[in-house]
């Protein structure tokens, strides 16, 4: 009935035969994808109430809210047992929060109304981090656009300055080039000065106004008014904060701005324009001019406990009362968290535009600091070995560093907008203090995630096939049917169709994104025969969606103009790809894909999602959408936590997989991180056949597995392996080379290529990788970056408490080059919480099963390997 099937085991070499259609579906029907055009409002606005206020109740809806229900995966790192103790001092007003590992000593001061950090001290090593003066809470405020902005357009532009008066409003002009913006084409190193007159009229005397100013990526900016300097900002300053507002003065008469592009990702500078804005208040901290109202402490289901203080303010801060969080976990954990709900009772309405949690101190006069992931800033002493890990868990926060370079300070910028009597709650912040490396540092940030953050565990996403790079937009039905039994075979649990199932209404040359129909020149029958078959063949069905993006002609774009992202001079903003625009999910538009995208996966058994395409970083100013003109950061990050919430409920299986360019954007709803596989993205036609270039792409891609690492749990991480090389038929060298670089260091597993056209060898070599990376990824969850004396080996670990009389695994990689790499390779399993006795070690090399010599001093391990260009090393360490 189901036509020919295979045995579920191959050892032959013979091609596979097409798997048919089921008979009984030959006229069946996939649901086309058709958007519907309602508007909705925003469904996640938290109401407050000043008696709740007072009672403390908030106080504990906001710790709770802040924690997930429960804990997703230890592995075992920090005993919880020893249960975290949270001690108040009343004749002191001091709070103690303490574990084994970590103190943090907080001290309310009735008499100037303060709230600050007294102490934050490793236990273990008995080091004080001294937290910066007056950091305990920073709110900035600005106002908010009361229309959107008005570009100016009579700019000039010089690529030379000769005069220091460049920026004064007597400055003749004349002999500058005429331009308009935007402006294009501007390489790294480049400057550029520009120059606008404000027209006569355009602000209103008793009104107020802001300049505006789209941020490109990789620049450096000098903003002047009328001669004086109103804003520098460095390219590396104040990351996530796309568009820029600055107060002007109806009087003001000239726009001056010097770029200076730093980088290569700079792509054009966009409009700088004028708006008339609302009011603002004068920004707060917790120094002085608060009153204490109540404390509350509450244990979570993950035995953390949590201190909440209630404060209100007094004098000039009447009015906002403000909930403090913070949370301290069981054992020897090292980490602690904190967070803020606000709640503003002027009548007013606002722009909440920065919010600094923490600042510290550096652990010595010679630190090292290193940044992943974004939000994420590790500082190091090396000669005491003491750190500090910071971070802030959101797309929209991140870690600073202060001029001087002597501080680091935790910062959300998120530009919440402040409704009266509307609480805020705010996401968390991290701090650590610890004793080792700079990795040492960053594999907590990971372990943080995994254990509280990230939902999942290492068995959630099964290792899958994706038609992307195999057969790219050119995939049909008929080539998904001939690697149906191939990729079960393989021992492939998710079958994921990519990019190319869909098309547009109206023919062939609307595009193909944003209307969502199943493509009928491809799949004649629809999607549901082959989301049967794969049912049948024992695997998981994925789809490929790009939710924000939609083709320039499709219906959707010609129907929901309104949803479209605008920027700030009112044009469409460019998508990924020519020919797109982006949807702004604030819109109305999230709900409508959503709701769509739910009727087709509930139709055709959906458990897996593939979602590319990241939410658009151009600054929305279209203000019919529901987020502040120019902000739409906050609002696009609820809206998208909503969207994956609803897909999420559709099967206990259901797994996310978003691509990520940076590794940096994060849900605490997504499963996992597909690391874009940019040096493989070649048509098929273009890909080179020198098997030397290939294996220096697929190192180029580890390399960026390797720096993406450290901002996710392993399990939260996939990794790519292209099985179709060139480089011959029987060149399983190189296609090992691309296994290992995927299945032994990504959790997750996702192959690509025509599988029906492997050869015996080939598929046994897939076969091995797949199940070699299957059984080892309790130990493939957690990813030790290591530090090694030769630039051209790339290394990882893989260590945990022994499990299964095993410890974990150390993986090499060599780059392609000329002559043999020889390498000492230093193991510290301390530094990373692994309570490993080194006399009780035996090293196994995998390619040959014997034993490897290893070196032991003190508590480190020394293993010296030699590794011939482009070639691959995995030991695992086992319990004598």
């Amino acid at each position: 009935m189901f036509g020919a099937r295979r045995s579920t085991s191959r050892d032959d070499d013979t091609p596979y035969p097409q798997a048919r259609f089921p008979l009984l579906l030959a006229a069946g029907n996939a649901s086309e994808y058709a958007f519907r055009t309602r508007m909705i409002g925003n469904p996640l606005s938290i109401h407050s109430r000043r008696v709740l206020l007072r009672a403390g109740l908030l106080g504990f809806l906001g710790a709770w809210s802040a924690l997930p229900a429960v804990a997703t995966y230890r592995g075992g790192f920090f005993n919880p047992g020893r249960r975290p103790e949270i001690r108040f001092q009343r004749s002191t007003m001091t709070w103690t929060l303490r574990n084994q590992a970590v103190e943090r000593v907080i001290q309310y001061d009735p008499k100037a109304g303060s709230l600050q950090t007294v102490r934050l001290r490793n236990l273990r090593q008995r080091v004080e981090i001294a937290p910066e003066p007056g950091s305990e809470a920073l709110f900035s405020f600005i106002a908010p656009l009361v229309e959107p902005p008005v570009p100016l357009v009579n700019w000039r532009r010089s690529s030379e300055v000769l005069s220091e008066r460049w920026a004064q409003p007597d400055f003749d002009d004349r002999a500058w080039q005429a331009t308009r913006l935007p402006l294009t084409g501007l390489q790294s190193g480049q400057v550029v000065w520009l120059r606008a007159s404000i027209p006569p009229g355009r602000m209103t005397p008793g009104r107020a106004y802001a300049l505006t100013l789209e941020r490109a990526p990789d620049a450096d900016y000098q903003v002047f008014v009328d001669g004086t300097l109103v804003l520098q900002l460095e390219a590396q300053a104040e990351p996530g904060k796309q568009f820029l507002q600055v107060d002007l003065d109806p009087k003001n008469r000239v726009v001056a701005v010097r770029i200076a592009v730093t980088g290569p990702r700079f792509r054009e500078q966009g409009s700088i324009g004028i708006a008339e804005t609302g009011s603002a208040p004068q920004n707060i901290d917790l120094r002085s001019d608060w009153k204490y109202l109540v404390h509350t402490v509450n244990t979570g289901g993950d035995g953390s406990r949590t201190l909440t203080i209630t404060l209100s303010g007094t004098k000039r801060y009447e009015g906002f009362e403000l909930n403090v969080s913070y949370q301290v976990h069981g054992g020897e954990e090292p980490t602690l968290a904190k967070w803020f709900l606000f709640v503003s009772h002027r009548p007013t309405r606002f722009l909440i535009e920065s919010v600094t949690y923490d600042g510290w101190q550096m652990p010595g006069n010679r630190t090292e600091a290193e940044r992943f992931a974004d939000n994420a800033l590790v500082v190091v002493d090396p000669v005491s070995r003491q750190g500090v890990m910071a971070a802030v868990l959101s797309p929209l926060g991140g870690v600073e560093r202060s001029r001087d370079g002597n501080a680091l300070r935790a910062v959300l910028r998120p530009a919440y907008r402040v409704r009266p009597d509307n609480a805020i709650l705010m996401p968390r912040s991290l701090v650590s203090v610890f004793t080792g490396t700079p990795d040492t540092g960053a594999f907590l940030h990971q372990l943080y995630l995994g254990q509280y953050v990230v939902p999942g565990n290492p068995h959630a996403v099964p290792p899958a096939f994706h038609s992307g790079l195999g057969y790219g937009l050119a995939i049909t039905a008929e080539a998904c049917l001939r690697n149906l039994q191939p990729a079960m075979d393989l021992g492939l649990g998710l079958f994921v169709l990519g990019n190319g199932w869909q098309a547009n209404s109206g023919g062939a040359d609307n595009g193909i994104y944003g209307d969502w129909n199943v493509d009928r020149r491809k799949f004649p029958q629809g999607l549901a025969p082959i989301a049967l078959l794969v049912r049948q063949y024992r695997m998981q069905f994925g789809l490929w969606t790009a939710p924000a993006v939609v083709s320039t002609k499709s219906q959707a774009a010609r129907t929901l103009g309104d949803y479209l992202v605008r920027r700030p001079d009112g044009t469409p903003a460019p998508g990924p790809e020519t020919e797109t625009l982006h949807m702004c999910f604030t819109s109305g538009w999230e709900d409508n894909f959503s709701q769509s995208l739910l009727m087709l996966c509930r139709e055709l058994s959906v458990t897996g999602l593939h979602l590319d395409g990241h939410l658009p970083e151009i600054p929305c100013a279209n203000p019919g959408h529901d987020h502040p003109v120019g902000y739409p950061g906050a609002e696009q990050v609820q809206h998208q936590r909503l969207f994956a919430s609803k897909m999420l409920k559709l099967d206990a299986q259901f797994v996310l997989m978003r691509d990520s360019l940076s590794g940096t954007e994060f849900s605490d709803l997504e499963h996992t991180r597909r690391i874009q596989p940019e040096p493989f993205l070649l048509p098929e036609g273009e890909r080179p056949a020198d098997a030397r270039e290939w294996r220096a792409r697929i190192a180029a891609y580890r390399r960026r597995l390797l720096q993406v690492m450290p901002g996710l749990p392993g399990f939260a991480l996939s990794a790519v392996a292209l099985v179709r090389l060139p480089g011959g038929e029987k060149d399983l060298e190189l296609l090992e080379y691309s296994l290992t670089s995927a299945a032994a260091l990504g959790c997750n597993l996702e192959i690509h290529g025509e599988l029906d056209r492997l050869t015996l060898e080939e598929r046994n070599l897939v076969r091995r990788w797949v199940q070699w990376n299957a059984t080892r990824r309790p130990y493939l969850a957690f990813s030790q970056r290591l530090r090694l004396s030769d630039p051209n080996v790339d290394g990882v670990l893989h260590l945990r408490d022994a499990l299964q009389e095993r410890y974990g695994y150390l993986c090499l990689w060599s780059l392609p080059g000329e002559g043999a790499r020889s390498v000492t390779v230093s193991i510290r399993p301390a530094d990373y919480g692994v309570p490993m006795n080194p006399g009780r070690v035996v090293v196994i090399r995998e390619r040959d099963g014997t034993v490897f010599p290893v070196r032991i001093e003190g508590d480190t391990l020394r293993l010296n390997v030699e590794l011939t260009p482009g070639s691959w090393e995995i030991f695992e360490f086992r319990v004598k």
